[in-house]
């Protein structure tokens, strides 16, 4: 558990160039296609238009706008050196610490949150950076995208004033399911990393394949 945390702390202030998630499985942006690896669900959609059916607005966020985000917030203290939280519904980086100001600063703190820098799961990161992503590209409110992303079970029973998807109750595995998001899949780190079509703002789902999908 200790070595886990430790990696993903590491995510957050290191690994800006992909974006890590929960086997390796990679939800694609539009465009950059490539030929070195078979994508899944190739007559499906990607994510951004997925994200669109699933309630988070209107707003159509091309490869090239989500990566200007991911360059624009990374230069700085709002994703980068965010503690780890290990409470469930962690997801308050540094420059958004929304759910301290929502009351819940107790169990983020209790997690390894702090009220000074905020905390974070990974699961909490990547909801977070894809609605704010999409609120940034849109001009709208994080509240207004946040219900077409989806989080772990339970996160819309808390009363946060910002929500998750809610179509299923696997969420991630539902959601690229239910909406036919591309994808890749590999065998080990190594085959993905050789593949050829990692670009930065990719989501990588990391399944334990002793454990199951």
């Amino acid at each position: 558990m200790y070595r886990a945390r430790k990696l993903i702390q590491k995510s957050f202030t290191v690994l800006w160039a992909v974006i890590f998630f929960v086997t390796s499985i990679i939800i694609r942006q539009p465009e950059l296609r490539c030929e070195a690896a078979a994508m899944k669900n190739p007559n499906g959609v990607y994510l951004n238009a997925a994200l669109v059916k699933a309630g988070a607005g209107s707003v159509v966020e091309p490869l090239e706008d989500w990566q200007s985000f991911l360059n624009k917030f990374s230069a700085n203290n709002y994703y980068v050196g965010t503690p780890y939280s290990g409470w469930l519904y962690a997801a308050s980086p540094n420059g958004d610490k929304w759910q301290y100001n929502e009351g819940y600063g107790t169990y983020l703190n209790a997690n390894g949150g702090t009220t000074a820098l905020g905390g974070m799961n990974c699961t909490g990161f990547v909801w977070h950076a894809l609605m704010n992503g999409l609120a940034y590209a849109n001009g709208s409110s994080k509240q207004a995208v946040s219900a077409g992303i989806p989080n772990v079970n339970g996160f819309n029973s808390m009363g946060f004033t910002r929500k998750a998807w809610t179509g299923g109750a696997n969420r991630w595995y539902d959601f690229v399911v239910k909406y036919s998001v591309h994808y890749y899949e590999f065998s080990t780190k190594a085959e993905m990393l050789s593949s050829g079509v990692l670009t930065k703002g990719d989501i990588i789902w990391c399944v334990d394949g002793s454990g199951g999908s």
